[in-house]
């Protein structure tokens, strides 16, 4: 934190406290399967790799098989400096009577909290659209992305549907039956069911019922065996796009979803003595949000209704 000036290195110290406090108070949601990676680079590029086929067989004597492991075309993102400041007067130091100066630096730390947040919804938000696209020219999710081998058309964008017991096994299935760059069957396991707010009640009656929902026979509801986690993103109703959203996503760590933070937060206050006020300012430089290599064809990240 940077500090000139008398009046700022007195104030300093509290409001750090206070912003510190509140800005750690709740996680990000996005967090959880964003990758997060750091960079003192304004541009970074991102890249992926072929997937590996199947070991063969080897005899006595012979050579083992090599695969590809050459790199595939890449992404260069660019980071963007984002920041939000507020002015205290000389005034509402002195006069202070409802706690004010002690709100001001609280509401600037849920401002640059939950506005990575929106950072991340905006990659969903535009994840049909040419705005960002993969390194196959494809945005986030499309039925026409590329397999960087064999030259197949793989999907990640379902038909359009509601959630049902119906369109999520349909996307369930979509994982099952994905392949790699080689054409070998992807062992990745979706984990989160992201919903937007409006759709939380219907995920929990969709997994947390043991039969099927409206159903007279004694069918038992197999999604519940699936043992997926239900994360409900209030960012999402920020969005006329995704205020009725929802995506199915494995454990971060088997995706490219990333976001990349050049500025980690920080803040600056100073003195205006001509103004008798103090200022003080946060800021943070981050981009990218989804990742390298031809995209989607490895990453199963999955969107079915907006």
């Amino acid at each position: 934190m940077l500090v000139t000036g008398t009046y700022s290195k007195f104030l300093a110290p509290g409001i750090f406290k206070v912003f510190t406090n509140k800005y750690n108070e709740v996680p990000l949601i996005g967090d959880t399967f964003f990758n997060t990676e750091t960079s003192d680079r304004k541009y970074l590029d991102s890249y992926g790799y072929l997937g590996f086929g199947n070991p063969e067989i080897v005899r006595e004597g012979e050579e083992y098989p090599m695969t590809d492991t050459k790199p595939t075309p890449g992404k260069t993102v660019e980071t963007t400096k984002y920041g939000l400041g507020y002015e205290i007067t000389d005034e509402l130091m002195r006069y202070d009577q409802y706690g004010v100066v002690r709100k001001l630096p609280e509401m600037l730390a849920d401002s640059m909290k939950y506005f990575q947040d929106l950072l991340a919804v905006d990659v969903f938000a535009r994840g049909a659209t040419n705005i960002r696209t993969a390194a196959d020219g494809q945005p986030l999710f499309s039925n026409a992305h590329v397999n960087e081998t064999t030259g197949a058309v793989a999907s990640n964008l379902g038909t359009p549907a509601a959630l049902s017991a119906t369109s999520l096994q349909a996307a369930l299935m979509s994982f099952r039956t994905a392949k790699n760059a080689q054409g070998r069957t992807i062992t990745t396991r979706p984990k989160y069911l992201v919903v937007a707010p409006s759709l939380e009640f219907t995920a929990r009656q969709l997994l947390g019922t043991q039969q099927v929902l409206g159903s007279n026979n004694n069918d038992i509801n197999v999604l519940t065996q699936e043992g997926l986690q239900i994360i409900v993103w209030p960012a999402l109703a920020e969005n006329t796009i995704t205020e009725k959203a929802w995506f199915l996503l494995p454990e971060k760590s088997q995706h490219e979803l990333f976001k990349w933070v050049q500025v980690p937060l920080d803040h600056v206050m100073w003195d205006e003595a001509k103004r008798d006020v103090v200022i003080h300012r946060s800021r943070l430089g981050a981009g990218g949000f989804f990742g390298g290599g031809m995209g989607m064809i490895r990453q199963r990240v999955f969107r079915t209704h907006f």
